[in-house]
């Protein structure tokens, strides 16, 4: 029971860091601090329900299915004119600023 006890209180420092480095403008970051300290700590994870955790989420989310699109679409032969790769390229990397901080 005392391991639990720790793992418990270790969980919630692990959360309140997690809102610190949200409050800094990690973003990213601070998901996957809350994420950790939800699988030490169960009863945290409302938290994960938050609009900012779900923005992130949804955020990361939409990036992964852009990025998996692109990376489709380059094994299937897509050739792309130059006017492509820049819009790609605003697709990849300024998707949200925030998540690389």
């Amino acid at each position: 029971e005392d391991n639990v006890r720790t793992c418990t209180c270790s969980a919630k420092v692990l959360q309140a860091y997690a809102l610190f480095e949200m409050k800094r403008g990690f973003s990213r970051k601070s998901l996957e601090l809350l994420k950790q300290a939800v699988a030490m700590d169960d009863s945290l994870k409302p938290a994960l329900q938050w609009k900012h955790f779900r923005d992130i989420e949804d955020d990361l989310n939409a990036r992964a299915a852009t990025q998996s699109k692109v990376t489709t679409a380059m094994k299937n032969g897509f050739v792309c004119t130059q006017g492509i790769y820049d819009r790609l390229d605003d697709v990849m990397y300024n998707f949200d600023a925030s998540l690389f901080r």
